[in-house]
Parts: C-alpha cells; sequence; structure tokens
C-alpha cells in the first residue's frame, strides 16, 4: 500500500523482444510522477495467446496499465482486446506508430520481432564490448590484454568493475588489473600501447 493506503500502480510491460523500448517509456513517464509508488515489470518474448492469458491473470484488477510493444497486429489487437474486456487500461507504444509510417510508405511493416536489435550495429558493439569486459574483470586473460581500449589499474575496493562495466556499455573493451601490494604485475602491462 501507498502512503496514502492507495493500492500502488501496477505498470505490466509486455513485449515480443526484450522489453526494453516499452519499459523505457513506461519510466520515463512515470519519473514525472516523482516517487509514486509503482511496482514495473516486464514480461519479455511475448509471442503467443497462452502468454498474454498469463499475464493478464497476473495484472491485478484496480491501478494496473499494460504496456506493450507487440510488432505482429493479430497478438496487439488481442492484448488490447483481453485489456478493454477486464477494465485495463492498454497502451500500444508502437502499433499506432507503424500503422501511421505504413501508411506513408505504403509497405506493410515485417512483423519481426526485435528487428531493430538484430540490425543494429551499435548493439552488437556494445555486446562485444562487454563480453570482452567480463572475460577481463579483475586480471583475468592477461594475454589478451592488448586487445583492450582501456585499461583499468587500482588497489582492491576503489570500483574498477563497475566502472569497467560502465565504460563497456559505452562500446569500450575494458580490462581491469588489480594492484597488490608485494605482487607484480602481469607480464606486458607495462609495455601496452592502449
Amino acid at each position: 500500500m501507498s502512503p496514502a493506503g492507495k493500492v500502488p500502480l501496477s505498470i505490466f510491460v509486455v513485449s515480443d523482444a526484450t522489453g526494453t523500448t516499452a519499459e523505457a517509456v513506461a519510466r520515463s513517464a512515470l519519473v514525472q510522477f516523482g516517487r509514486a509508488p509503482a511496482l514495473v515489470r516486464r514480461f519479455p518474448f511475448v509471442r503467443d495467446e497462452a502468454q498474454i492469458e498469463a499475464i493478464l491473470r497476473e495484472a491485478p484488477e484496480r491501478n494496473c496499465v499494460i504496456v506493450f510493444t507487440l510488432v505482429n497486429p493479430e497478438l496487439a489487437a488481442l492484448i488490447a482486446d483481453k485489456c478493454r474486456e477486464r477494465g485495463i487500461v492498454a497502451v500500444d507504444v508502437i502499433g499506432p506508430l507503424l500503422a501511421y509510417i505504413g501508411q506513408k510508405l505504403r509497405h506493410a511493416p515485417s512483423g519481426r520481432p526485435g528487428a531493430f536489435r538484430h540490425e543494429s550495429e551499435e548493439t552488437y558493439k556494445v555486446t562485444e564490448a562487454i563480453h570482452f569486459t567480463l572475460r577481463h574483470d579483475d586480471g583475468q586473460n592477461v594475454e589478451t590484454l592488448n586487445e583492450a581500449d582501456l585499461l583499468i589499474l587500482g588497489v582492491s575496493r576503489t570500483g574498477k568493475t563497475p566502472t569497467s562495466i560502465f565504460l563497456s556499455c559505452r562500446k569500450l573493451k575494458v580490462a581491469n588489473i588489480p594492484i597488490v601490494n608485494g605482487v607484480d604485475l602481469p607480464d606486458g602491462v607495462r609495455e601496452l600501447k592502449i
């Protein structure tokens, strides 16, 4: 219960891909209300009616909104209809835009879930950087340090790992090496030209 004794808002994010787009939209709207009590739950990779039914069974009867990105028009219509039947507000984040663009281009959308993700070179670069960074955390895999864009050296508990992960999300391949009193740095670290 919220401080005012009301049931907190539940926002169910439903997507046929990862759901990050719909969740970002929901959270962007929610932040406009300060610290309003709300629960955001993401339901990714929803591809059939049974999954939609299961999600709607979990939806509370009051104070719930379904925010969805389903590129399959039949699934989008299905969730909208079922929400209407149950008195649940449903917000289609991508459907109206797809319809408008399709009308202007005189071309139907592909209806492929996650198509943007698969076609995005930027996403691939971020993923590659994150994988590299995780493999090179805390002095691991020193034999491939020369592939790093950035090398972080520091003593224990100084935030090397979180900083490395943050930077990898910006497409940098980061390795971090702990500095330990009395222990030499791994071979070749001083000669690196990163």
